[in-house]
């Protein structure tokens, strides 16, 4: 193939020689990237720098490069409210935290099998905007009001869905980044985020929709810095190198690439090149400690997380902080976050109420993060079955066994601008046993509970629209018309 003319081509150097060969020592010791987090792990922050130099455009269109279309072009973040999903790996007691009424908002008899005792036992408190029922003793609860102000709670909308999940299994369909990707949820300049090497960025299978790629695993600050600047051997580049490097790609005109049509993929190529546009190059002038992705610039957050410059970054409340900042201002889609630890049925409740009150702590920091920056968001709770314990008339008994009937998935909404209403605050409800009721649609099949919260989320995301791109996520109809009118609680104006 013959050189590709660039008007804007420079006279080379020494230095510009000595600037290929890196870049070319960069491809035989990484390899030819092909997905989005091929390039995110490769450190080439506009996603086209693989395409800066005509040996390299041969190289990739012939190799066929049409899976990576979607993911490298550069794409504008979308406006669309935040999205947080919690996972407590194990199976914490979602169904005694959050105590969920029996069919006809009926309280519940008998807890008795599942730590809550009878009805005439167990405390109740309210909380939140539409008045949720959580047990008066819930550690979740108190790690939430610990972490999130009362006014904030208030403001907040909670919704319960029981469900009979599997016990201690990483195997459930509960994973929503796909499906909310899918939606429409994206970042101005990072993937989704998630703290487990898997699918769904959690230890779970994906609902709803399986989504192009996984989410960039971020174990640490630093991965994410690592993702969006350019390390590895291309750090050895000076900045002059840089910005030329990169002021190339621009270069690459669309009437340029017309050379490229008579090789494999060409046309894939020409788009991927076109994608690699002046924000992208911006990205590298500007270099990540422009870009907001760190925590630390904002004290009020930093207080709220309990963070400083001093914090270890691979700490979990530094890395929630990292995925709950960039998500809540749109450098990212949606985030997936872990915790472990949530198999706790050794006898007592002491273990068990301390990792609660963990998760609410988490959770309600996240929560109070939307009311600080002013942000609409939802945040997800789910988990890996429950637990329960010996039958007994009063509540607080010990835990002593899996109880995977009783589970439930959270999901909690904030808008600090709209008014939101709803329906209640379940969908579904438990039977007269305290267990989840599987004659509602959602009670004995996880996909479809967590295919509930993703139409709530798109019911105060597109309002009117929200069958129809729930549908088109789903790429079926999970459920009819007379299932949406029970299952779709939330709408914002």
């Amino acid at each position: 193939m013959g050189k590709i003319e660039n008007k804007n081509e420079v006279e080379k150097t020494t230095e510009d020689a000595a600037s290929e060969n890196v870049l070319k020592a960069f491809l035989k010791d990484h390899g030819k990237p092909v997905t989005r987090r091929d390039m995110l792990a490769s450190g080439v922050i506009p996603f086209a720098a693989s395409f800066a130099m005509p040996s390299w455009m041969q190289i990739f269109a012939n190799a066929g490069v049409a899976q990576a279309q979607d993911a490298l072009c550069a794409k504008v973040g979308s406006t669309l409210p935040a999205f947080m999903q919690f996972k407590a790996n194990g199976g914490f007691a979602a169904g005694m935290n959050f105590v969920a009424n029996a069919a006809g908002g009926q309280m519940v008899k008998d807890f008795s099998k599942y730590g809550g005792g009878t009805d005439a036992n167990l405390p109740i408190v309210t909380e939140f905007g539409n008045n949720a029922q959580f047990y008066a003793a819930s550690g979740f609860l108190t790690g939430l009001r610990a972490a999130a102000l009362p006014a904030t709670l208030k403001k907040a909308i909670f919704l319960g869905v029981p469900c009979r999940i599997g016990d201690d299994s990483g195997t459930q369909k509960l994973g929503l980044a796909g499906a909310v990707t899918k939606a429409g949820l994206v970042g101005s300049i990072l993937p989704t985020l998630g703290t487990e090497s898997t699918i769904t960025g959690l230890s779970a299978e994906p609902a709803m929709n399986r989504g192009s790629e996984p989410p960039l695993r971020v174990s640490r600050q630093q991965d994410l810095a690592g993702s969006l600047g350019v390390t590895g051997i291309l750090a050895n580049l000076s900045d002059e190198q840089k910005k030329r490097l990169f002021t190339t790609i621009q270069g690459v005109t669309k009437a340029q690439t017309e050379a490229l049509k008579g090789l494999n993929g060409a046309q894939t190529l020409s788009r991927l090149i076109q994608c690699a546009n002046i924000s992208n190059s911006d990205l590298i002038v500007k270099g990540t400690n422009n870009l907001n992705i760190s925590p630390l610039g904002n004290t009020a957050y930093q207080t709220l997380w309990g963070i400083n410059g001093n914090t270890n970054q691979a700490a979990q409340n530094f890395v929630f902080a990292s995925l709950v900042w960039n998500a809540l201002n749109g450098n990212a889609g949606a985030v997936s976050l872990s915790m472990g630890g949530y198999d706790y049925h050794d006898g007592s409740r002491t273990t068990g109420d301390q990792r609660d009150t963990a998760l609410g702590l988490m959770v309600g920091r996240a929560l109070q993060s939307l009311a600080l920056l002013q942000k609409a968001g939802f945040i997800v709770v789910c988990t890996d079955g429950a637990v329960s314990s010996a039958v007994s008339g009063a509540p607080n008994a010990p835990w002593t066994s899996d109880g995977g009937g009783t589970s439930c998935i959270y999901a909690i909404y904030y808008d600090p601008v709209r008014t939101v209403s709803t329906g209640g605050f379940q969908i579904g409800q438990m039977t007269s046993k305290g267990v989840a009721d599987e004659s509602f649609v959602t009670g004995g099949n996880p996909e479809l509970a967590a295919g509930a919260v993703l139409l709530n989320y798109l019911s105060v995301a597109y309002g009117s629209d929200a069958v129809s791109r729930f549908e088109m996520v789903a790429g079926r109809r999970p459920f009819s018309p007379d299932q949406i009118s029970n299952i779709m609680k939330l709408s914002a104006s």
